[in-house]
């Protein structure tokens, strides 16, 4: 509703001129034609002024706060990352901070598995101090939000009182949930204990950042059923609403008073939910609520969020959104979907909106990565492991550990985190919705806007969780707004800019992404104000917004609120009223008074055929009548205007008084809202909206929104950008108009300007589109159903016939052409980003009735293409397509887009086709209206696609990828079929949790819209799955998939059944049924009867075992369960095991859960299966459906051996291994349809065996092949031992080939032996032994006297082997050619004589003195000698070593030992700096120290310089000169004499002259040793002389 239009027309006018009787105009729902919906956006009416966003340090700064490493590897600890992101205005933004003032839990417990949510207490015991460092990591993330906001609002809240004040002696709770669990006597106490706490925190806030504690709230979630003794999440504590509630807040503000803290304020109550609150509120005693400024809530249930809005304002107080969160699944935070994101930003849209709260205040930004795995969800914004040391909590993360209680390879560690989809979320808010922004009126209910204190930014944050959409942003009341940076967060997006706009014409076309959150920051230019901020202001107050006697009591305001007397009620469901309530009355004489400060106001209320009568006064003035009968119900009329008046306070008083005018005996009058106007609003007269501009052949279609009051509008247009050079224009009366005659390719500029009587607007801003030829001839008509626009197109027609999108059926404005469609029956529409977002729907609610379309075509065929998409997605609308009345397509629309192509012919004698889109017969549901989202009329196509053969239902294992088929069948209009490629989408991420349903979408090639396959995902093993409460003889779908999937189901042929003995079933006496005939395992299930379990028995072997459980909720009730196992242990010894614990269900009678879990049985035996109350839980529990697959143990190890073996085929494998194979198999299915573990074991090893020993049937074509050439070669004509290696090969090969049981590898192996054989056939030839004869007899003549041992050894072996040669009447010439060669070599080796090794043994002998004095020589070349003696060591010990080796080992040796220098010799240096040392160096001026430090450093250098050798000692001399010449230098100072006669130097620390004599030199170093090196090298020149002559190398001839 345009308010300010509201309050312009007749009734105010009739008020002004003193009229004493009027009636309400009636309403006409028609639309000018062309008119586009845009969103009105109005800064002059104003909400709530934000304080700020924020979170609660519960539970995650208890972990967080003491991560000082830096586990992510960016050079500072991640607690300081996770702190910026959380607090600095680049991120989330958040100022607001609350603390949570932690019990702590008896320290004996151990039952909170939640490691962060152990929260410690301040005090030990009653008796103890309090302890801040027991917190430091809480405190920490608060110092933090302190040191990053200026705007910094601080907040403590308890969830419970220390144990030692509990009735139950546990900080969870009451061992009853309901009861209060604060002991009687311990409130005062507890009141104490928060208020120190309050204290200390307050003054080291003050002393270290100048801030305080704002406020404080002792309770949390009070009144509820949850907080029990020994649970496993966290602490909590019930009070009871009324009394206890108003006792503990009392107590508060007596202790916060007795210390000094009068400045911290209390709120309340934080309870779960809106209705929660609204009852605590109403029930805290009168000084307590007068106490409470602010009203805080939690919003996980939020019906009546108005109802709470209504109540705050009545009482004055603040309202704050204190906590919530939302969670989703399966594990996956980077979908938006997953991480219910979309569920998340539209809370956080109705808190601002509807509830109208100040404060948004996150649960936690930090949610434990441990705890979302379990459960297989998503909560909170950021994910972290807390758990130290890399392991999730045993019995707890069951799901995280493998059989040794170990982390599983893909559980993350401790310190990884991660940003989820809801941070960015809410990251699309709270970034730019800042402290002390204003909320303003958005005409969207999927959109939030606010401006900034100056008026200089615009922002807009819109929620689509649906399709994509555009949408056109009316500005008007901003004429300074010039861009918009558009930022977005998808599954792709992360709070990005993606855009930045241009505000053209008043109007900014905005497109919204399919699953999106988007964010519109829209600014002026030089940062300007955007709209006149002199202008007025409006408040909405709701007519729930009261002044009472208990308002008035507590000092409440009566301005801004009704009154009512007599009988009045509050009326809800009102879909077109402000807040979707009024206020209402059939009781003639009651009434409601307003009172207001201000300027005018206005009241609205409901009008319709019972409406009544009533008399209405302005400041106790003249009565004036108003009767409230239209003929339809009408929303948000106008009862009264008061017009603008004096400056002060005024009432409106309404009566209601007798009369109907519509004849009813009951007649009513309702009062839905006051608008209160400060100051003047002013209307302007602004130009014509342009939303829309579409360029066609020769043609430009303009449409505009209309001006109230116009007459006519002219467009002037040009070729140029400069209007002062137009000279063109045209005048029309109504949207469009059309611009003809153009030129394709040239750009057309022009304007829009509207005439009113007696003024013109101001033209609009320059547009500019340019006309171009039609792009594809082949396409007569397309129509987008339902665009927003239908004249916001591209550059180039949407069909040769059709200059627009979309039209009711008529003239188009450019072709002439008739098409569009029946306006009578297509009514709604809903807008999109593209052609299948946006429909259009029929809403007759009649089978059989939808939309029309009508096109003119001339006589032909045709192919039509009709797009269908349920924007909705609710999954049953059944509809038909129907071209020229024949149905040629029947869909029930879901989640994907339908494309139906067919084949339409229009008639000779017929000049128009005609394309319905209709209810399929029996369809009548309100909510199944047919839609349609486009539909295109194109040349005829023969091989165009009409229908695809979708693949069956697929099975696939859980953590596998199915296997799709690559192509699928499809069908042609012309009747044909043929294959067409088909690309799959999915992802491994898909396909991981047994029993659920996945629906992969296709593209085929050459089609449009998706082919979707559906997948349902099954465990590796199920032993067990029940459909539970189905009836006998009856089953359902799932139970049928899986026992068809999996032949070795046990109840493969019962679904479910009642316990005997020895068997398997439920306990009848127990449960009852819920039984629907869908078929959906969800739908049928039992409930157990007061105070039961439902308890199934299962007969099983030692193993482990994952369980599966599926949940439904029938009678829309909240219910907490577990699910534990009852089984005997190997001692005999009864054990439960809880499985699946917190199983909730929210009260959603749609909500379907599976939950999963896993146990071990240790023994053989019987167990059961107990679906139970969880602990606290009131309700009885209920299920649907429970499986139990095989993890681990012998059963499992059993089961895939005979799944592996039922496999296999008998013709693959020899008869006797296949044999053994069958007679295995059958004893293994035996053992696997009983419990016995150890025949299990004993089975699985036998089958294993007989699997190992399975021999595969061989190929014995190419051994026939082979023996059968083989059989053609004579003996006489190959040599014997060739021939025998034949035979040998040939029999091998016969009994191979006779042999059934041979493997594939014996044939082969026959195979190559045989051809092998026949390859080494070789000819028999007679030997010529002349030449080894002749040199045999000469070797025999040849003496070895003197010859090396090698060589000796080797002729004697070679003649050996020639005489054996010639001795050999079988010999070969190979053979015999051989022995000669080696006999020639052997004769060749007897000149290879031993070399001399006296000179080597003295140079040795000399070389190990050396080494023996090593200290002596510098170590430059040392390593040369060690590596030459050891060398001639080796040459030494060699009794083969040549004349020539041993020449050059000694050589070697020789150039090593002479390479050798003395180390130089430093004696005096050494004594010179240990007397120099001595010297007391304060008795001298400071310029001869410093000349003495020098050299005495640089000496010091020399000396420790160990590479210095003999020849170097100049450098040694040098450091004793310089050292020796610094000491003689050394000058006594003038005072430093001690004297008699003050004039002597004292020189008694200088060393003697005569004993640094630095001529004299080291020794010789030639005179050190045995022998000199120039004696040793003349002696090895004259052995070297002396030497024989060394055979270099062997000859060969």
């Amino acid at each position: 509703m345009d308010l300010k239009k509201a309050v312009s027309g007749v009734l105010a006018a009739a008020i002004v001129a003193g009229t004493a009787t009027s009636s309400l105009p009636s309403v006409s729902a028609a639309t000018e034609k062309a008119a586009v919906p845009t969103v009105s956006v109005d800064p002059t009416i104003r909400y709530q002024t934000l304080e700020g966003w924020g979170t609660s340090l519960a539970w995650f700064a208890n972990i967080i706060g003491g991560w000082t490493e830096d586990y992510n590897g960016n050079g500072r600890p991640d607690r300081e990352d996770i702190a910026e992101l959380i607090y600095s205005p680049e991120y989330l933004n958040m100022n607001i901070v609350r603390y949570n003032i932690g019990g702590g839990d008896d320290p004996t417990h151990d039952h909170i598995k939640r490691c962060e949510a152990t929260v410690p207490g301040w005090k030990a015991s009653a008796d103890a101090e309090l302890d801040p460092t027991a917190d430091a990591n809480q405190i920490w993330f608060l110092e933090q939000a302190n040191e990053w906001r200026d705007d910094v609002i601080n907040e403590v809240f308890s969830n419970t009182p220390p144990y030692y004040m509990t009735v139950s002696g546990c900080a969870s709770g009451a061992v009853n949930a309901n009861d209060n669990n604060l002991r009687d006597d311990q409130y005062d106490d507890f009141a104490q204990y928060l208020a120190e706490v309050t204290q200390w925190l307050d003054n080291h806030l003050y002393e270290n950042y100048g801030n305080h504690i704002d406020y404080i709230e002792p309770i949390n979630e009070p009144d509820t059923n949850y907080w029990a003794a020994y649970s496993t999440k966290q602490e909590g504590c019930h009070f009871d609403s009324g009394e206890k509630q108003s006792l503990i807040y009392r107590e508060t503000l007596n202790a916060l008073a007795d210390l000094g803290l009068d400045h911290i304020q209390i709120t309340g109550t934080d309870e779960t939910s809106v209705d929660h609150a609204i009852n605590s509120f109403n029930k805290l005693e009168s000084d307590v609520k007068e106490a409470m400024p602010v009203i805080s809530t939690h919003t996980y249930g939020a019906n009546n969020r108005q109802v709470l809005s209504d109540l705050a304002a009545s009482y004055d107080k603040g309202l704050w959104m204190s906590e919530v969160c939302h969670g989703g699944g399966p594990h996956d935070p980077e979908s938006m979907q997953a991480t219910a994101s979309f569920t998340f930003a539209n809370s956080i849209k109705e808190d601002l909106k509807t509830l109208q709260s100040t404060a948004w205040v996150d649960w936690q930004v930090v949610d434990s990565e441990y705890e979302l795995l379990k459960w297989d969800q998503n909560w909170g914004l950021i994910h972290a492991v807390y758990e130290a040391d890399d392991q999730p909590v045993p019995g707890y993360h069951d799901n995280l550990l493998d059989e040794n209680g170990e982390k599983l390879d893909w559980v993350p560690g401790t310190g990884t985190w991660h940003i989820g989809k809801q941070f960015y979320t809410l990251m699309q808010y709270s970034k730019y919705l800042k402290a002390g922004y204003t909320m303003i009126d958005i005409g969207n209910n999927d959109m939030v806007a606010a401006v900034s204190p100056n008026g200089d930014e615009l922002v807009i944050v819109a929620n689509n969780s649906g399709a994509a959409q555009q949408q056109y942003l009316n500005l008007s009341a901003f004429p300074g707004a010039v861009k918009a940076e558009m930022y977005r967060t998808t599954d792709s997006e992360s709070c990005e800019l993606v855009n930045t706009l241009t505000v053209s014409g008043n109007v900014l076309p905005v497109e919204l992404a399919q699953g999106s959150v988007t964010t519109f920051v829209i600014t002026g230019k030089d940062g300007a104000s955007l709209y006149d901020n002199e202008n007025g202001t409006i408040k909405r107050v709701n007519s729930g917004v009261v002044t009472n006697s208990d308002t008035a009591a507590l000092g409440a305001t009566t301005n801004n609120k009704f009154e009512y007397s007599g009988s009045w009620k509050r009326y809800t469901s009102q879909s077109g009223a402000y807040q979707a309530d009024v206020q209402g009355t059939t009781t003639p004489g009651s009434s409601v008074t307003f009172r207001f400060d201000g300027d005018r106001a206005v009241v609205t209320g409901n009008t319709e055929a019972t409406g009544g009568k009533l008399t209405y006064t302005i400041d106790g003035g003249e009565a004036v009548a108003l009767d409230t009968y239209t003929e339809t119900k009408l929303y948000g009329q106008v009862l009264v205007d008061t017009g603008y008046l004096p400056e002060g306070s005024h009432t409106i008083t309404i009566t209601m008084t007798e009369g109907s005018t519509g004849g009813t005996s009951s007649p009513i009058i309702t009062v839905d809202e006051a608008l209160v106007y400060s100051g003047e609003v002013k209307d302007s007269s602004t130009p014509p909206l342009v939303p829309g501009i579409s360029a066609f052949d020769g043609s430009i279609l303009i449409a505009f929104n209309p001006v109230e009051g116009a007459e006519n509008y002219t467009i002037r247009y040009g070729t140029v950008s400069d209007a002062s050079q137009w000279t063109e224009s045209i005048t029309t009366e109504t949207s469009p108009a059309v611009i003809k005659g153009l030129e394709n390719g040239v750009p057309c500029y022009f304007t829009v300007q509207a005439s009113i009587p007696g003024e013109t607007t101001v033209p609009t801003a320059v547009f500019t589109a340019t006309p171009n030829a039609v792009e594809d001839s082949n396409v007569y008509y397309f129509v987008d159903s339902g665009v927003s626009n239908p004249f916001d197109v591209s550059t180039t027609s949407s069909g040769m016939y059709s200059s627009n999108l979309e039209q009711p059926y008529g003239e188009d404005p450019v072709t002439g052409k008739l098409w569009g469609y029946n306006a009578d029956t297509a009514s709604g529409t809903s807008a999109g980003m593209d052609a299948w977002d946006s429909v259009r729907y029929d809403d007759q609610d009649t089978a059989g009735k939808g939309i029309q379309y009508t096109f003119e075509l001339e006589p032909g065929e045709y192919t039509v293409e009709v797009g269908l998409y349920d924007p909705w997605q609710n999954g049953g609308r059944y509809q038909d397509v129907i071209v020229q009345g024949e149905t040629v397509a029947t869909r029930q629309l879901g989640i994907t887009r339908n494309q139906i192509v067919a084949k339409g012919v229009v008639a000779e004698g017929e000049n128009a086709m005609t394309v319905e889109i209709v209810r399929s017969a029996g369809v009548t549901d309100q909510y199944q209206d047919p839609v349609v989202s486009y539909v295109k009329i194109s040349e005829y196509d023969p091989d165009a696609i009409a229908s695809i053969n979708a693949p069956n239902a697929i099975i696939s294992p859980a953590g596998q990828l199915p296997d799709m088929p690559e192509q699928v069948t499809v069908t042609t209009i012309s009747g044909g079929e043929r294959l067409a490629n088909v690309t799959w989408e999915m992802s491994l991420d898909q396909f991981m949790t047994p029993y659920s349903v996945v629906m992969v979408t296709g593209t085929v090639e050459g089609v449009e819209n998706k082919l979707t396959a559906k997948i349902t995902v099954m465990p590796e093993m199920p032993l067990y799955f029940v459909d539970s409460g189905i009836r006998e003889g009856e089953t359902s779908d799932l139970h049928n998939l899986v026992s068809s999937a999996f032949p070795e189901l046990l109840n493969r042929d019962t679904p479910d059944q009642a316990y005997t003995e020895g068997s398997w079933g439920y306990i009848a006496s127990d449960v009852g049924a819920y039984y629907n005939e869908s078929g959906n395992a969800y739908n049928n299930g039992w409930y157990a009867y007061s105070g039961k379990d439902i308890t199934y028995k299962f007969q099983l072997p030692a193993g482990t075992y994952e369980l599966n459980a599926g949940f439904h909720e029938w009678w829309n009730v909240a219910r907490n369960m577990d699910v534990s196992v009852d089984y005997v242990d190997a001692e005999g010894n009864p054990q439960t095991t809880l499985v699946l614990d917190n199983i909730f269900i929210n009260g959603s009678s749609d909500q379907d859960i599976m939950s999963t879990g896993t146990f071990t049985l240790p023994a053989d035996g019987e167990i059961s299966v107990r679906v139970h109350k969880a602990p606290g839980e009131k309700n009885d529990p209920v299920v649907s459906w429970l499986a139990i697959s095989c993890s681990e143990g012998a059963l499992k190890e059993l089961r895939n051996l005979i799944s592996e073996a039922s496999v296999l085929n008998e013709d693959d494998y020899t008869p006797g291994t296949w044999a053994a194979l069958q007679t295995a198999l059958e004893a293994a299915r035996t053992a696997a349809s009983g419990i016995d573990s150890a025949a299990m074991a004993a089975a699985a090893d036998e089958l294993s065996a007989k699997l190992e020993a399975l021999i595969p049937a061989a190929d014995f074509s190419e051994l026939a092949k082979a023996i059968a050439d083989a059989e053609k070669y004579a003996e006489s004509d190959y040599t014997e031992e060739s021939w025998g290696v034949f035979a040998d090969a040939l029999a091998k090969a016969n009994e191979v080939n006779d042999n059934a049981e041979a493997t594939q590898e014996d044939v082969d192996a026959a195979v190559k032996a045989l051809n092998d054989a026949i390859a080494g056939l070789e000819e028999y030839a007679a030997p010529n032994k002349t030449l080894l004869q002749k040199t045999y007899e000469h070797a025999l003549t040849l003496s070895t006297e003197g010859i090396t041992d090698s060589a000796k050894a080797y002729f004697e072996k070679v003649l050996a082997e020639a005489k054996a040669v010639l001795d050999d009447s079988k010999a070969t010439q190979e053979e015999v050619d051989t022995a000669w060669n080696n006999l020639l070599e052997g004769i060749w080796g007897l000149g290879i004589t031993q070399g001399d090794k006296t000179m080597l043994e003295q140079l040795i002998t000399k070389a190990e003195d050396m080494v023996a004095n090593e200290n002596k020589y510098v170590q430059i070349n040392w390593q040369q000698l060690l590596d030459a003696l050891e060398a001639a060591k080796a040459v030494m010990e060699d009794v083969d070593a040549l004349t020539a080796d041993v020449e050059a080992a000694s050589e070697d040796l020789l150039n090593a030992i002479l390479a050798q220098r003395f180390k130089a010799d430093k004696s005096n240096l050494e004594d010179l700096i240990s007397k120099a040392e001595s010297i007391d160096l304060s008795k001298y001026t400071e310029e001869s120290v410093a000349v003495f430090q020098a050299a005495f450093k640089a000496a010091n250098a020399v000396l420790a310089d160990e590479s210095l050798s003999e020849d170097d000692q100049d450098v040694v001399d040098n450091a004793v000169s310089e050292l020796n010449a610094a000491i003689e230098n050394l000058s006594v100072k003038d005072d430093a004499s001690d004297s008699d006669d003050g004039n002597d130097k004292d020189d008694s620390s200088k060393p003697d002259d005569n004993k640094n004599d630095t001529s004299s030199t080291p020794s010789d170093p030639s005179e050190t040793g045995d022998m000199t090196p120039y004696a040793l090298a003349a002696a090895v020149v004259a052995l070297s002389a002396a030497a024989m002559l060394v055979l270099k190398q062997k000859a060969r001839i």
